[in-house]
């Protein structure tokens, strides 16, 4: 069992994809209200989470990070092109499959939680491409019939996106 400290969850994702949008009411970006939002509700089992930015001011954030990594019993991955274009994301991701699967052709303990379509990311590396033939767990994309884009459902938040992707945001989460 894993001390206190030590997280249960790391969360895997690209800065990109946890910024602001102008105009938004929301102090926080998407990635840090969905890791928030995973320990909230009514029977929800509440796990120990990291997300990058609880490291402290000083830390060695890439030795500091990968420590982190190394310590958590499970990893999400926040699936986005920007999390393939992001070096620092494969770095976190190539580390737990080595230090936590006995097989890196089938590793365990990654929850994939896709942001866009798969099918549509350019230069999946081979270490995902793998992880997607088994793993993909949650899909916080949809398609609304009239559109030409997928959206990701709780954006800019939960709270203010449309009534469509509002539902298709809690019904995931919940899964």
């Amino acid at each position: 069992m894993p001390a206190v400290s030590e997280p249960d969850v790391f969360v895997s994702y690209a800065h990109a994809d946890n910024g602001v949008p102008v105009g938004a009411s929301v102090p926080h970006g998407w990635v840090t209200a969905f890791a928030s939002n995973l320990n909230e509700g009514p029977n929800v089992l509440k796990k120990r989470l990291f997300i990058d930015h609880q490291l402290q001011a000083g830390d060695d954030f890439g030795s500091g990070l990968l420590n982190r990594v190394e310590q958590s019993s499970l990893l999400v991955l926040l699936l986005s092109q920007n999390y393939i274009d992001s070096a620092w994301c494969g770095q976190e991701l190539e580390h737990f499959v080595r230090t936590h699967s006995a097989d890196p052709e089938s590793p365990a303990d990654v929850y994939v939680v896709e942001l866009f379509p798969y099918e549509r990311l350019i230069g999946v590396p081979p270490v995902i491409q793998r992880l997607r033939k088994r793993l993909i767990h949650a899909k916080f994309w949809y398609q609304r019939h009239d559109a030409a884009e997928p959206s990701l459902a709780g954006y800019p938040s939960a709270g203010e996106c449309e009534p469509a992707g509002r539902d298709h945001y809690w019904n995931v989460l919940n899964e």
